[in-house]
């Protein structure tokens, strides 16, 4: 079994590019809710987090921003995104309840 945003994540920082580009910067908050980052290793039948943070620092970066980031099972590698250049609002996911009001007011 495998639940890695490894390979597809792209799409989410790509289609946040395109609601910029045709609303304007700001007018649409990017969101990503995931569960964990981690597939089977067959051979040592063990379950192992698959991260890959300087790719998603550069999507950031140059393709789009986007507004947070909500696991349910943060990866430590993730979660010291945070605290990078750009910063990267990483949060456990029960915080989104928190934060539901402002997520839809300010667009």
């Amino acid at each position: 079994m495998k639940t890695s945003t490894r390979e597809r994540v792209i799409q989410v920082f790509a289609h946040q590019r395109v609601l910029d580009g045709v609303h304007g910067f700001g007018a649409f908050k990017g969101i990503l809710v995931c569960l964990t980052e981690t597939k089977l290793d067959h051979k040592r039948r063990e379950v192992v987090e698959i991260c890959v943070p300087k790719q998603w620092v550069l999507y950031q970066r140059f393709i789009a921003s986007l507004h947070r980031f909500y696991y349910f099972d943060i990866p430590a590698r993730y979660a010291e995104l945070a605290t990078g250049n750009p910063p990267m609002p990483i949060q456990a996911f029960a915080k989104f309840f928190e934060e539901l009001n402002e997520l839809a007011g300010n667009r």
